[in-house]
């Protein structure tokens, strides 16, 4: 039965907020001032889940119609309902109140929010889920795989091959062999793709795959992997020299090094954003000190190794994923820098060893997935580092580490939230804590 409730806020989440009989209620692609019809959909003891099935009352700020005829039915987007120019405010507003509200750090030093140069076609990879013969992304809340011919936030080129990819034959194929697939154009104009499997490739299925995949349109390099994914197998045979497509250099202003991005290896999605990162962290690095020695953690591919050792710093960086460490090692080939050791271990097993060697360092420096620390965090407040500069992709999972962190020793100087997701709920943030 459906129920009416006036949305008086917005969650993490990118939810609206109402209160009905006492209990908190979350209704998807709403807004605060709105009065609305839900559908529960999940019913919790403090809380309710809901489906949105009717604006009765509408709020002036709402975009009606959204840009996108999926916006509802995909889960890929959650805030299309909102015009551009008021998404950052919300997400600041809600990082605020999120880091504040439960942590030890002050609310006069949370930054505010860097808005994305660009609200559509930002996306320089996406993942497409198949499942009987569909190619496309999860409907919200749900492994239901929608359709998707076209993606308003992907950049031309990912679009031309995401077009291409919902052919008869490429579906016939992809709904044989493959679960997911991985489309990365860190240039704008190479395109690369990752097939992950649902069972090892024979070398027939692999040429047969290949070939048909390389008469995608801008595709430089495909590849597969299967099961944990840590392992990637080009199509074809292996040819000497570069592989991947290729990967402009790391902010604006440094010389062409030649740089590869290899399928399958994580790719920051918003590129303008993620130079502005770059800048941020070696901003930070440069207000604590000169040829700094850092001990990087979830390195992935270089992304922030490389552009700190050639700001001057020397760099032992750590990735668990061993395509990764291939990616970033041979990127490191093409400078002439000396000052970067890359090693295949995971964060705890560095943490572990830095500890047990009494390894000094001036900064360590993490980027972790969404699930953040957790594991590590105690670690780190044995190793005695100085500075920590933590990015993070997921605000609650900030903010539990951020508590651990501060009983370890360590107090929050900044937390800068950037939107590299324009029309979702998620935030990116940089953050800088000191001993």
């Amino acid at each position: 039965m459906d129920h009416e409730v006036t949305i008086t806020g917005m969650a993490h989440g990118g939810a609206g907020v109402a209160r009905l009989d006492g209990k908190v209620v979350f209704v998807p692609r709403t807004l605060p001032g709105e009065t609305v019809q839900f559908e529960p959909l999940i019913a919790k003891r403090t809380y309710t889940w809901g489906r949105l099935t009717r604006v009765i009352q509408p709020s002036p700020l709402r975009r009606d119609p959204p840009p996108c005829d999926l916006f509802g039915e995909c889960g890929g987007c959650h805030w299309q309902h909102i015009p551009d120019s008021l998404q950052p405010g919300f997400k600041e507003a809600i990082f605020r109140d999120l880091v504040s509200r439960n942590t030890a750090v002050r609310p006069e030093r949370i930054l505010p929010i860097v808005p994305s140069p660009r609200m559509w076609n930002y996306r320089a990879s996406i993942t497409l889920k198949v499942d009987r013969g569909n190619v496309g992304f999860y409907a919200a809340r749900s492994h239901r795989v929608v359709p998707v011919p076209k993606c308003l936030l992907a950049s031309p080129v990912l679009n031309e091959a995401l077009g291409i990819l919902q052919e008869p034959d490429l579906r016939v194929l992809l709904r044989t062999y493959a679960q997911e697939v991985q489309a990365a154009s860190p240039d704008g104009i190479h395109a690369s793709l990752c097939l992950r499997t649902k069972r090892p490739l024979t070398l027939s299925e692999e040429r047969r795959i290949g070939e048909r995949l390389r008469q995608v349109p801008g595709v430089a390099c495909t590849a597969w992997t299967h099961g944990g994914g840590f392992h990637l197998r080009p199509f074809g045979p292996r040819r000497e020299g570069p592989w991947g497509a290729p990967l402009p250099p790391p902010w604006p202003g440094l010389p062409q090094t030649g740089f590869r991005s290899v399928p399958g290896v994580f790719l920051q999605a918003n590129r303008e954003q993620n130079i502005r990162m770059i800048r941020e962290v070696l901003s930070l690095l440069d207000g604590i000190g000169n040829g700094l020695k850092i001990l990087e953690l979830f390195s992935g591919a270089g992304n922030f190794t490389l552009p700190m050792a050639l700001a001057g710093h020397r760099v032992d960086a750590f990735e668990i994923h061993p395509a990764a460490v291939e990616n970033a090692r041979w990127n490191l080939q093409q400078t002439t820098l000396d000052t970067v050791s890359i090693q295949t271990l995971s964060a705890e097993q560095a943490l572990m060893c830095s500890r047990k060697r009494h390894a000094r360092c001036d900064v360590l420096v993490m980027d972790p997935p969404r699930t953040g620390i957790k594991k590590e965090a105690a670690i780190i407040a044995e190793c005695n580092a100085p500075h920590l500069i933590y990015i993070s992709c997921e605000p609650a999972a900030w903010r539990r580490d951020e508590n651990r962190l501060s009983r370890g020793g360590y107090e929050c100087l900044s937390s800068l939230p950037l939107d590299l997701f324009p029309q979702t709920y998620h935030v990116e943030s940089i953050h800088h804590l000191a001993r």
